[in-house]
């Protein structure tokens, strides 16, 4: 006997193939060639009479529905509802026969959904990312892959986050399954246990990253001709420097892209000298020990170095403003109880589309820990979580901006708002100030304010004029 879940993530409409009848039920029993509807028992009368005019199917209680011996797809059931099921000795099987049509429109379903979000005019999120993102599955690195349309696991399976209530149950069919969901799913991973000492470690930060604006703004030893992996070494010695611990390492692989290749979202630096940068993005976080529980920080800046083309540079100042005020709107929204993550992506999609999720957790011993933040995540925040607000957009092989800050969940009464963390300021050359409204600016302003009574001990007043003023 095969379990269906009838209203599934990529099958909304699956209904339509069994049965007409619409009312509020889950599951479908295929046994031989019966099927057996398992629904509320209020609309069960209903489905009695609609099944005599319409397609043949047998109407039961939801409470009746057996548990024991079914055959059930891993792709169609989510973690947390195999866990509720509570089945007895579950068969896992892929689609096969009669819905073999139906997995493979699936996977199409999921290709297409990539190829609508690029909108026709970037072409650089591959299958892994897209797999990772449209399931909420993260990691110090990509724990699955595609391999010839296959789902296989990488190196770093052991340390991998899930979205239990999004995730299928497929991608765990090889861990035990015993566990409670807060164990396997490592919900707390993001939770702060040092705020205070976060933030110390975070101004450190900055002052590293307003340090690599400073020699880019002056040209101090001509680092705009360095290669894209010299900036990437010399920054990291900078960041130990001002953290005064060579102990730090990066807390993944830097991304620095010059001029159009800033437009890939996953880019290893390249060793090419002598290309001077008109533009250049950097997504870099550090990774530092703190005898217990370590600080990792992960933030992106787009930075505007040279002369452009009045037409590109005024493309360019369009998008710019366009994922700022996606960014700001974020930082400034609040989650109400029961409130589920998906909602700060939804505010970011308002302003700007992107192919990647908005943003992740920070855990004390991984870059990306739960949760995922993305418009399909069912995923909840706790108070003092460490997160991600990384909104973009990308123009395939011309440029690629991305502004990344963190935040740290706070509670206000029942309801959850965000402190930003950090004082790495904004290109107020690549701001349109007339789209922003009263409310963004004033965002702007008070946290550019904020950045300038911070660095003032630290760096030349012209300078900070030059780039908060």
């Amino acid at each position: 006997m095969r379990l269906i879940k009838i209203k599934s993530k990529l099958f909304p409409d699956r209904y339509l193939k069994f049965t007409n009848f619409q009312a509020s039920y889950r599951y479908l029993i295929l046994d031989q060639n019966k099927v057996k509807l398992y629904l509320d028992p209020r609309y069960l009368s209903a489905a009695i009479n609609k099944k005599s005019l319409d397609k043949k199917y047998e109407a039961y209680p939801i409470n009746e529905m057996p548990l024991e011996n079914l055959i059930i797809d891993p792709w169609e059931f989510s973690i947390s509802e195999f866990l509720r099921l509570n089945l007895k000795n579950p068969i896992l099987k892929d689609f096969e026969s009669y819905e073999k049509s139906d997995h493979d429109n699936g996977f199409q379903m999921k290709t297409n959904y990539k190829e609508a979000i690029y909108n026709e005019s970037i072409d650089n999120l591959d299958y892994d990312y897209f797999l990772s993102n449209f399931y909420n599955i993260t990691g110090p690195c990509l724990p699955y892959v595609f391999k010839n349309k296959e789902v296989v696991q990488s190196d770093c399976i052991n340390q991998v986050f899930f979205d239990p209530d999004i995730t299928p149950l497929y991608f765990l069919k090889d861990l035990n399954l015993q566990n409670t969901v807060d164990d396997v799913f490592k919900i707390n991973a993001s939770v702060l246990k040092d705020i205070s000492g976060y933030k110390k470690f975070s101004e450190k930060e900055s002052l590293a990253w307003v340090n690599l604006w400073f020699n880019l703004f002056y040209n101090i030893d001509n680092i705009r001709l360095w290669s894209e992996s010299s900036i990437a070494s010399w920054f990291l010695n900078v960041r130990k420097t001002i953290h005064n611990n060579f102990a730090l390492t990066e807390a993944f692989d830097p991304i620095i892209g010059k001029n159009q290749n800033s437009s890939f979202i996953h880019y290893s630096p390249s060793s090419e000298e002598n290309v001077e940068a008109d533009f250049l993005l950097c997504d870099i976080g550090s990774n530092i020990a703190n005898n217990g529980p370590g600080f990792i920080s992960d933030i992106t800046r787009f930075f505007y170095l040279g002369a452009l083309d009045r037409n590109v540079f005024t493309e360019i100042q369009e998008a710019y403003t366009n994922v700022l005020k996606a960014h700001i709107n974020v930082a400034f929204s609040s989650l109400q109880p029961n409130q589920p993550v998906s909602k700060l992506a939804s505010i970011a999609d308002e302003f700007v589309n992107f192919p990647h999720a908005l943003g992740h957790g920070i855990g004390s011993d991984v870059i990306h820990a739960y949760p995922v933040i993305s418009k399909y995540s069912k995923s909840f925040l706790k108070p003092h979580m460490l997160i991600t607000n990384e909104p973009g957009f990308y123009k395939k092989n011309e440029f690629g901006i991305r502004l990344e800050s963190e935040m740290i969940s706070m509670l206000d009464g029942e309801n959850l708002y965000f402190e930003y963390v950090g004082f790495v300021p904004f290109d107020k050359k690549l701001i349109i100030y007339e789209k922003l409204t009263k409310k963004e600016l004033q965002w702007l302003d008070d946290f550019h304010d904020k950045c300038f009574n911070f660095l003032k001990d630290h760096f030349d007043l012209n300078f900070l004029n030059k780039i908060l003023k």
